[in-house]
């Protein structure tokens, strides 16, 4: 905003500024967000925002609809296949670092380059082949390998799984295993989640009719949370912190409901 307010008179007039007069240090932005406005008065101003909405009468339901929406954090992208081989060496070293003498008995890394067609497939069957040569070699693992481990099995959310383990000389001769084993496999597992108690709660009210109802106004805010993503920067945190996300958040939510009330406040205008 202070680069488009330096070259565009239109912007200096709109905030009081002449021409001639010199702007604020971008920084001094920064240090009033987060030091003397912060989170609670950001909320207070959004709050402020959908008061004056009910005043005007551009609000009538009381009905609350949440959606989720997916930011991507500012940070560097990691590759899968980074990801998937420091997931491999971590689990190799704390194995080691543990049990010595099992270093010769684990498969060891193999050499692949970024730039090799079927890389992260090998380091993903790989990272299969050391998890399931770590929980036979030390089926009462706990602490530091029970982490690295849980991590190099992609595991994640609150589910655990029952992990069945079958032999592959009989996958090799069994009439199904097109599409399920591949020949240069040399193991097979097939996961079933257990689904946790919640999540068994959230699918059984999934199936009433009082959800069914509510979900065909869910469209209402899709679309308004694509608007934040696409149109004002909710697609990426500027900033790194939960403290600044939230700062982040609540003053698109403030920019996207001003509008939204600006556009419904002059529909409601006769026309001249």
């Amino acid at each position: 905003m202070i680069q488009e307010a330096q070259v565009n008179l239109a912007y200096k007039w709109f905030i009081g500024v002449n021409p001639e007069d010199a702007l604020p240090d971008a920084s001094q932005l920064s240090r009033f967000r987060n030091h003397r406005l912060g989170v609670n008065q950001v909320a207070d101003v959004l709050k402020q925002v959908v008061g004056q909405c009910i005043d005007k009468g551009l609000i009538k339901s009381k009905t609350i609809i949440m959606d989720a929406m997916h930011t991507h954090a500012a940070t560097q992208r990691q590759q899968p296949l980074n990801v998937l081989r420091e997931a491999a060496k971590r689990l190799f070293r704390v194995v080691v670092k543990r049990h010595p003498k099992l270093e010769k008995k684990l498969p060891p890394l193999p050499k692949v380059k970024s730039e090799q067609e079927d890389a992260e497939k090998v380091m993903l069957r790989y990272l299969a082949e050391l998890g399931q040569t770590v929980e036979e070699l030390l089926p009462d693992h706990e602490g530091a390998i029970s982490d690295k481990l849980h991590i190099a099995k992609e595991n994640t959310g609150n589910s655990r799984s029952l992990v069945f383990y079958f032999d592959v000389e009989k996958c090799k001769e069994c009439p199904l295993r097109e599409g399920c084993y591949k020949p240069e496999s040399k193991s097979k597992t097939y996961s079933i989640r257990i689904i946790a108690e919640h999540f068994k709660e959230q699918m059984e009210f999934e199936l009433s009719d009082t959800f069914k109802e509510r979900i065909k106004r869910r469209p209402i805010i899709e679309h308004k949370n694509a608007e934040m993503k696409r149109f004002h920067g909710m697609e990426r945190a500027k900033y790194r912190g939960l403290f600044r996300m939230r700062i982040q958040a609540y003053l698109t939510a403030f920019v996207v409901n001003v509008k939204r009330m600006v556009r419904l406040i002059e529909q409601k205008q006769p026309a001249l």
